[in-house]
């Protein structure tokens, strides 16, 4: 091979490893882009916590077509860290002012040993992300009942549950997050034979809600809350 073949090649191989650099650096760049966390805007050391409580009727299915139990009010609780590295959060729930719209007989939601896990992910102006179940004791799990009937609806630990939804919105000056559930395959691993429908097992139900999520720094005042 004569001199110029040889300095060709040479080129060749450098121009490989500028475009190979390139090519790693645009698929971090892209990685970073599409992460997404929950974020405080509280100059305080430690957690933020973010609570919030039902701007509509929760609505709970054990299966398609099944009889629905409804609770007018709920209230969630979660924490974030101060830096902006929460893409997932753990929170707790309580449900009250529960009914099953059969007859209007009350009801309860009973959480069991089990919080709920919200991830983000996506972009503005409304971010996605999945839902789960996380239940420290499978022994208790979520309990839905109706007292008067003794019917009881199980719903223990399970993961990617896609149907979040997240926007950024203003309140008083101050930023909270809108918070959107419609949770289609969420699975109740039992059902009794006293609940509309019988005995059942691993049925795919639904939960409906939306909250709006307000922070309160480590100093308990109010602090701006988003996604991003």
């Amino acid at each position: 091979m004569d001199r110029e073949g040889k300095e060709m090649i040479r080129n060749l191989k450098v121009l490989g490893l500028v475009l190979g650099a390139v090519f790693a650096m645009s698929a971090v760049g892209a990685s970073a882009a599409s992460a997404a966390s929950f974020n405080s805007e509280t100059e305080t050391e430690g957690t933020t916590t973010i609570t919030g409580t039902s701007t509509v009727t929760a609505v709970f299915h054990a299966y398609p077509g099944s009889a629905q139990v409804t609770c007018k009010h709920s209230e969630y609780d979660a924490h974030i860290t101060t830096t902006p590295v929460n893409p997932i959060v753990s929170v707790v729930a309580i449900y009250s002012e529960c009914h099953a719209t059969i007859f209007q007989f009350a009801a309860n939601v009973n959480m069991g040993s089990c919080t709920y896990t919200f991830s983000v992910e996506g972009s503005s102006p409304t971010w996605g992300g999945k839902a789960g179940v996380e239940c420290s004791n499978e022994a208790e799990p979520i309990v839905i009942s109706v007292p008067s009937t003794g019917c009881e609806i199980e719903i223990g630990s399970q993961s990617e549950l896609s149907g979040m939804s997240y926007t950024n919105v203003e309140t008083e000056g101050r930023k909270d997050i809108a918070v959107s559930a419609n949770i289609e395959e969420e699975i109740a691993s039992s059902q009794n034979a006293a609940c509309p429908g019988g005995e059942r097992n691993n049925t795919e139900g639904s939960e409906k809600a939306e909250v709006t999520m307000m922070g309160v720094d480590g100093l308990e005042e109010d602090t701006g809350i988003y996604v991003e």
